[in-house]
């Protein structure tokens, strides 16, 4: 006889844990209390406008990925996604606009800024906690990785207006995550992310 299993909250954690349990062989029941499952996935259509009920973005698709694969599925055969650059934007009161969310790296110096794209870097990351080096002991892991980041054109101030080059930047990422689950998806108490590296710069000719 197999055991049972009843999960409560139909949102996008009860949905892959119902997915989870069911694969490893219980018998599931899976409780919502609203109308319709998927949690923060859902809208609000009132009045002729349309509004989202949580983040309409996917930060971490590996982890669906995984999902799927586990069950003999495919993500992309049921959800197509867009890569989107920048994630969102935050334009505060006072008229300012944050615009760190663009796969880019400031760098801010005494004589000027310009700016590096971390675009590999992220796509390093993503890919390490595809095979997160977890401690079950201690719900740590350490993952060191080296990646390419170049000058972003047009990106240089004050001294650094002009220039152009690439860094070869190494990562480490040192993480403890909120036991019991240690695979680098829970929650964090503490991470470490330290970035080391040298480059080559060159200026452009005056007159170019």
């Amino acid at each position: 006889m197999r055991k049972k299993v009843i999960v409560i909250g139909a949102g996008l954690g009860g949905i892959s844990a119902a997915i989870s349990l069911a694969h490893e062989g219980y018998a599931v029941a899976l409780h919502e209390k609203n109308a319709q499952i998927g949690g923060k996935l859902n809208v609000l259509n009132e009045s002729g406008y349309t509004f989202d009920l949580g983040p309409s973005i996917l930060t971490l698709p590996h982890i669906f990925d995984r999902l799927f694969a586990k069950v003999g599925r495919k993500l992309s055969d049921y959800v197509s996604l867009r890569a989107l650059r920048p994630h969102w934007r935050n334009f505060f009161p006072d008229g300012k606009v944050d615009r760190e969310h663009t796969s880019q790296l400031e760098l801010k110096l005494v004589h000027g800024t310009f700016r590096l794209s971390i675009a590999s870097i992220d796509k390093k990351i993503a890919s390490a906690h595809q095979h997160w080096p977890a401690n079950p002991r201690t719900c740590s892991a350490s993952i060191s990785f080296t990646a390419a980041a170049p000058i972003v054109t047009g990106s240089g101030t004050g001294s650094y207006r002009g220039i152009s080059g690439s860094f070869t930047v190494t990562v480490t990422i040192d993480e403890v995550d909120v036991k019991p689950v240690c695979n680098g998806t829970s929650k964090l108490l503490s991470q470490v992310i330290l970035l080391a590296g040298a480059g080559t710069v060159t200026r452009a000719a005056a007159g170019d």
